[in-house]
């Protein structure tokens, strides 16, 4: 696992099993997790970047976040556009 810093967060890579999180954001007792893809066009693609939140059984929010604009989100997992995540002024 490696990091950097962000204005208020700790960012992270991590693993959960054999698969990878893209980025677990910390701030303050408070964690958020990003999945990052150019697009969900392919069932397989979208098993992959939802699954990992599977194995991550924990209340903080978890985002994919891609160049769709159709709204994918289940299971508690937040689907955004790129544009929009980054206007979000609260990810929680």
């Amino acid at each position: 696992m490696y990091g950097i810093a962000a204005p208020g967060y700790t960012v992270t890579v991590g693993r959960a099993a054999e698969k990878e999180v893209d980025f677990i954001c910390d701030k303050k007792g408070s964690r958020l997790y990003i999945q990052v893809t150019y697009r969900l066009a392919s069932e397989e693609t979208i098993q992959r970047k939802f699954s990992v939140y599977d194995l991550i059984r924990d209340h903080y929010s978890k985002y994919i976040v891609s160049m769709d604009e159709l709204n994918l989100s289940r299971n508690s997992i937040k689907h955004q556009n790129i544009r929009d995540f980054l206007l979000t002024e609260n990810w929680e």
